[in-house]
């Protein structure tokens, strides 16, 4: 489908079945626009993911419409080759915790921290991918007895799925890879 200047795109959905598929999350790429280029760049070098996830604070103020252009001149190369899910909200506000526990989720991604978390709390990997383009949060005081990965740098993951079996990979701008997480269905991790 062309779009205003004609350029075109198309993207493919995720298999309707136990194909293997991979998805990319990252967020928080409202500001330093230069950096959230560098983020698309280094997610497009590593392969085009069949999805994308972002975790929220897509631009300062969703309602200035000046700032919507810039952010899908950012995004377009990878907005042409894949399904992309933008959520509104930013963190699971610990409300949601209890329910995360009854129905056993495996892992779960947020933003609002500019940086990369890894949690394990009660089994479940609570992962913040906010890395994105703002300016970054400093995480000099990861929370005891639960922290298994914290660093303050731009960052994005990419989760492949093949059967029962899901890889996370949390990467870095510069392509070094942060964090790595493998989840397997009906696992108690």
């Amino acid at each position: 489908m062309g779009g205003a200047d004609g350029v075109k795109g198309s993207f493919k959905t995720p298999p309707n079945g136990a194909g293997p598929f991979q998805f990319v999350v990252f967020g928080d790429t409202r500001t330093r626009h230069d950096v959230h280029r560098r983020v698309i760049e280094t997610i497009l070098k590593h392969g085009v993911p069949d999805f994308v996830v972002h975790t929220g604070d897509l631009v300062a103020n969703g309602d200035d419409s000046s700032l919507w252009p810039v952010f899908f001149d950012i995004e377009k190369d990878l907005l042409r080759q894949a399904a992309f899910f933008p959520a509104p909200g930013n963190e699971w506000m610990a409300a949601l915790e209890p329910l995360f526990e009854k129905y056993r989720l495996t892992a779960g991604f947020f933003g609002h921290d500019h940086n990369y978390q890894h949690f394990l709390k009660n089994g479940i990997h609570y992962v913040i991918t906010g890395g994105g383009g703002a300016p970054l949060y400093d995480v000099a005081k990861p929370p005891e007895g639960i922290t298994v990965k914290v660093a303050s740098i731009e960052n994005f993951t990419t989760i492949r799925v093949d059967g029962k079996v899901a890889r996370l990979e949390a990467i870095a701008v510069d392509g070094t890879k942060i964090d790595e997480i493998e989840f397997k269905a009906g696992a108690q991790q």
